[in-house]
């Protein structure tokens, strides 16, 4: 960097002022635009994690009534800058290496339209954790334009409460990666993350920033990865919290479903059907003994909100189950000591968002057998079995515990032989398997379990800390994925003992 361009640098830093209550700088926003009517913004955050890729929104809009040309900074990401001190006063000055010949690359803006692009501050994950100031510059042939001035604080991830329960769900068609909160300086940042099969330090994608600790929930969605998905916590006695997952970049705010009952608790996980709508499973506790019924709050892609009726229960269920089917429609299992049922949400409309969900009873428990667990599992094909969305239900014997497999009409599909539980254990975790068999993780102190699968068992010691999960693998093997700070999630293979 030559002196000259030191100078420009250090003057445009030590002229940054911005107001304490916001990490949002636009530049010279009621400044006349040297562009006419195009305007450019840069977003920044107070904190984000070390290790990992700092992405920056960079937003560019036309505020005037006719089009306009920019320059396509997604094609030409060299026309963007990164000055940033780490406060010893010497300045270090990023930006991706531009080609031999820039071939000029814009792009056309309507009236009142705008264009995001996220760019990365190169080698941006080799920082060290440190606070910077940093500033953002548009640089085209013209007068370099700053477009934000603050200081950033990047940060070890220090996970707080964590998704972990779509780790246990084997039916999910969703892929693997799940929500989690990090502990930030000030406040709450919620991120994306894969659970499994990270290479290296685990990646994590930024979503929004919380006053608050919250306990999200992703939803289930038959969509994968790119599928549109939300994030749901409760709030309060009687609502919850939602946003969608919109685009990298893109900073959603959170929205408030207050609902016209006392008091309510979110069960089984919230989804995200076919066509958008948003499906939230909800107990109403009675006003008087241990009864209530389940509903499901639906939110449609306009905002309209409807409280739909699945059933009453004398008792509160002692396991809700949710998935999204191949066809997009949302899938609810619900499971009492001695029956059950299973409800099916279909994407719909408004106009029949005040029916009943309707729903059919598949097995129920026999005399003195009863039920503990139900939950959904994937089947593969083998032979003549067809494989796909199944229903596993677990029995208390009492030699131990025993489950079935059940097709989503009831018809029993195999039952696995009894598993003994080990003294004064308690029962964790199901863990359905493609191939049919099922594991079986049994906590036997504060941190410490015994996982059974057949006639193979392996002992855990100190591993369930942190939010944990037992989760299947790609290899359909089973492993503990646990929270842990500066790392996000460590991944603990179950070794079984030889025999």
């Amino acid at each position: 960097m030559t002196s000259l361009a030191l100078l420009l640098c250090a003057a445009r830093l030590a002229a940054a002022d911005p107001a304490p209550d916001t990490k949002e700088a636009i530049a010279a926003a009621d400044a006349p635009p040297a562009e006419g009517d195009l305007r450019y913004e840069a977003t920044l955050r107070t904190e984000y994690l070390a290790g990992r890729p700092v992405l920056v929104p960079i937003r560019v809009w036309n505020a005037g009534s006719v089009a306009r040309s920019a320059p396509d900074i997604e094609r030409r990401p060299w026309l963007v800058s990164f000055t940033f001190d780490q406060g010893k006063g010497e300045l270090e000055r990023r930006r991706t290496t531009p080609p031999a010949s820039d071939a000029g690359r814009e792009v056309q803006l309507a009236p009142r339209s705008q264009r995001r692009t996220l760019l990365e501050i190169p080698a941006s994950s080799a920082l060290k954790p440190a606070e910077y100031s940093l500033q953002v510059t548009l640089d085209p042939d013209t007068i370099p334009k700053p477009l934000a001035t603050d200081t950033i604080r990047l940060a070890q991830p220090n996970p707080g409460s964590a998704d972990m329960a779509l780790g246990t769900s084997a039916a999910s068609r969703s892929s693997r990666t799940t929500v989690w909160l990090h502990k930030a300086t000030e406040g709450f940042d919620l991120y994306l993350s894969p659970m499994l099969e990270a290479r290296g330090r685990v990646p994590a994608r930024w979503v929004a920033h919380l006053d608050s600790a919250v306990t999200p929930m992703l939803t289930e969605s038959s969509g994968g990865a790119e599928g549109a998905r939300h994030v749901v916590w409760a709030r309060g006695s009687r609502g919850f919290q939602w946003l969608p997952l919109e685009g990298p970049g893109s900073t959603p705010q959170p929205r408030l479903v207050e609902t016209p009952w006392p008091e309510i608790e979110l069960v089984g996980r919230p989804a995200t059907d076919a066509s958008g709508n948003l499906h939230v499973p909800i107990w109403i506790p009675a006003p008087k003994g241990s009864g209530g019924e389940v509903r499901v709050v639906t939110v449609l892609d306009r905002g309209a909100v409807s409280y739909r009726r699945a059933a009453t229960f004398k008792a509160r269920p002692l396991s809700i189950a949710t998935t999204v089917d191949d066809a997009g429609a949302v899938q609810l299992l619900v499971g009492t000591s001695d029956a059950v049922d299973l409800y099916t949400v279909r994407p719909t409309g408004s106009a029949h968002a005040d029916l009943p969900v309707p729903g059919r009873r598949i097995a129920r428990a026999a005399p003195g057998v009863p039920y503990i667990d139900v939950r959904f599992g994937l089947r593969a094909s083998a032979g003549e079995q067809k494989g796909g969305l199944s229903v596993v239900a677990t029995s208390r014997v009492a030699e131990g515990v025993q489950s079935t497999w059940l097709g989503l009409q009831g018809t029993e599909l195999e039952r696995q032989p009894v598993t003994t539980m080990p003294d004064g254990a308690s029962l964790a975790a199901v863990l359905p398997g493609s191939t049919g068999t099922i594991g079986y993780m049994f906590k036997t102190g504060a941190r410490s379990a015994r996982f059974v699968e057949g006639e193979r068992a392996a002992t855990l010691d100190d591993s369930l800390h942190g939010d944990w999960a037992v989760v299947r693998r790609s290899d359909d093997t089973a492993a503990v994925v646990r929270t842990a700070k500066n790392t996000i999630f460590v991944t603990q293979p179950i070794v079984f003992a030889k025999p």
